[in-house]
This record gives C-alpha cells, structure tokens and sequence, in this order.
C-alpha cells in the first residue's frame, strides 16, 4: 500500500497536479571551461515530471501503483481469509 501511495505521487509529479514540482539538482549553467567539462562528465538527469515510458496511455508509474494497490489488496483478502479460517 505504501509504494502505491508512492508510485500515485509520482503519478501526480508526472500529470504536474501539485503544481510548482522541482526535479533533478537544479545546478546552474557552466561558467568556465572547466565547470563545462565536468559537466559533459556527469550522466544525464532526466526530470522527474516527464514520463519516460507509456504503453496504452499510461506510464511505468502508472502500472506500477495499479500493480501495487491490486498486492496489496490480494494481501489483504489473503489475511481476512487466513483470519476467517482460524477463528473459532
């Protein structure tokens, strides 16, 4: 239940629904050569807000709180039945 609650907030960053989202390091521009090359040396950041992957619509956030929410209900059917079976 927690990571769909986290994958929806991901969800929400992605549909930009809680407004004024910050990603990534916001560092500033190079200023010197020097500043440029490390920079050039570092991996891509790729925003937090931009899906990066859809199928059908939907993002790899969006399956994966779906995904989520059907394990944890299909846990918590599994421990109401392993409940109903024990009580008396």
């Amino acid at each position: 239940a927690v990571g769909a609650a986290v994958a929806f907030y991901h969800v929400g960053v992605e549909g930009h629904w809680w407004g004024s989202m910050v990603c990534g390091s916001g560092s500033d521009a190079p200023m010197t050569l020097a500043d440029l090359r490390r920079a050039l040396s570092r991996p891509v950041e790729v925003p937090c807000d931009q899906v990066q992957w859809s199928l059908l619509g939907m993002s790899l956030t969006g399956y994966n709180m779906l995904l989520s929410l059907l394990l944890s209900a299909a846990c918590a059917v599994a421990a109401a039945r392993e409940k109903m079976w024990r009580s008396p």
